[in-house]
């Protein structure tokens, strides 16, 4: 198996679970769904709008051929739904010019491209930090669903969707503390030896103090304690424009970029 199969394998094993913990929790299809297009896996969640991470279409370009009907599929599910803004992602190694030219026609545009990372399993770099990190268990899933829920604006209704994650089969869910105060969390996934680093998110007043760092510390020691073989996160790329802290910590963290994901949106 190559290496972006195994990217991309993990990645929709813990989306596809996301939406198994919605099942569980008795959340209605109509506030957040996954629907299968051919190839194609695309998670709606209507009532999110600004949440992209829920409001996305994979596959396109890895198992089949990237068609103009492909696309408008997609477009046309989201629009149905009612969802006005979501991500399309696209296999660059199949994004033809004609491809290009079918996106364009579709209606969607380029957007900030997300960058897969990919680490050994090796120790984490010695770090100082002012934090206490902890792997956390139901008595701190409100804080985490909070700070989560606010820095990817999920609305209070879906907030239980990360809570979820605790105590959840595959999932480790940490938190950073001052004293103790939460200020910061990160979820870790696990499958067949490989660790997917999701949902990391600090409280907005604590940015820029070292608590992601230490979250991905304590995810690296979990995931060599855990006997993976590799670990794997995605970030949003680093531009001027949009400058991206993330992005410089997971480098810092010893995370090495393997390949950049073309994303379309809406005009």
């Amino acid at each position: 198996m190559s290496l972006h199969f195994d990217i991309e394998t993990i990645e929709l094993a813990a989306l596809s679970d996301l939406h198994a913990i919605a099942h569980c929790q008795g959340i209605a299809a109509a506030r957040y769904r996954q629907e299968t297009l051919g190839a194609l896996t695309l998670s709606l969640a209507p009532h999110e709008p600004q949440c992209l991470e829920l409001n996305r279409a994979l596959g396109m370009g890895g198992r089949e051929p990237i068609s103009f009907d492909a696309i408008m599929d997609v477009v046309d599910c989201y629009r149905a739904a009612g969802i006005p803004n979501f991500l399309l992602h696209v296999d660059d190694r199949r994004a033809t010019p004609d491809c290009l030219r079918w996106l364009s026609e579709a209606g969607l545009a380029a957007r900030r491209r997300w960058v897969s990372f990919t680490r050994p399993p090796l120790p984490a770099p010695p770090i100082t930090s002012a934090f206490t990190v902890e792997e956390i268990d139901s008595l701190h899933a409100d804080a985490f669903a909070r700070i989560g829920g606010y820095c990817f604006s999920l609305s209070e209704s879906l907030q239980p969707l990360l809570a979820g994650l605790i105590n959840r089969p595959n999932w480790h869910v940490f938190m950073a503390f001052e004293k103790e105060r939460p200020v910061a969390g990160a979820a870790l996934y696990v499958r067949d030896g490989i660790a997917w680093f999701d949902w990391a998110a600090t409280d907005p007043v604590m940015r820029r103090m070292g608590a992601h760092q230490a979250l991905l510390a304590a995810r690296i020691d979990a995931a060599n304690a855990l006997g993976c073989r590799l670990m794997v996160t995605m970030v949003g790329e680093d531009v001027p424009s949009r400058p991206q802290p993330a992005f410089h910590n997971v480098e810092r963290a010893g995370f090495k970029p393997v390949f950049s994901r073309a994303n379309y949106a809406p005009k």
